[in-house]
């Protein structure tokens, strides 16, 4: 990124994160499980995450990839989960999430990403 684009694009970044992270809260304060909370947001934020970076014209949307998604999904939140089972002595549970999440939010960022690519090259059918 070049230093002086970086200056345009740091308080559309901010204000993206915080809309991002307000909808991560909502949807924390909306569901009852945390381990659900975290799964929605973070496949969320994923297949979003793919989608844009799939899409032709939205491929230099930062404030939407760093800024929304980034504060729409949440490492921090996965690794408090991790920490709490450890905690606990639940190691199976907390392997459970370490893996499960990260292969969960994966899957939806490589359904994002070859979704709209595939949609994006497949032939259109011309309607008369």
């Amino acid at each position: 990124m070049e230093p002086q684009r970086s200056g345009r694009l740091g308080p559309s970044i901010v204000i993206a994160g915080a809309i991002g992270s307000a909808l991560r809260w909502a949807i924390g304060e909306v569901m009852a499980d945390p381990t659900m909370a975290l799964l929605c947001v973070n496949t969320g934020g994923s297949l979003l995450l793919g989608m844009v970076l799939a899409h032709r014209r939205l491929r230099r949307r930062i404030w939407l990839t760093l800024g929304f998604c980034g504060g729409l999904t949440t490492f921090s939140g996965y690794s408090v989960l991790i920490a709490e089972r450890f905690n606990d002595h639940r190691y199976g549970s907390a392997a459970g999430i370490a893996v499960g999440l990260i292969a969960i939010a994966g899957v939806g960022f490589l359904a994002g990403y070859s979704g709209l690519r595939w949609s994006q090259t497949r032939p259109r059918v011309q309607r008369p």
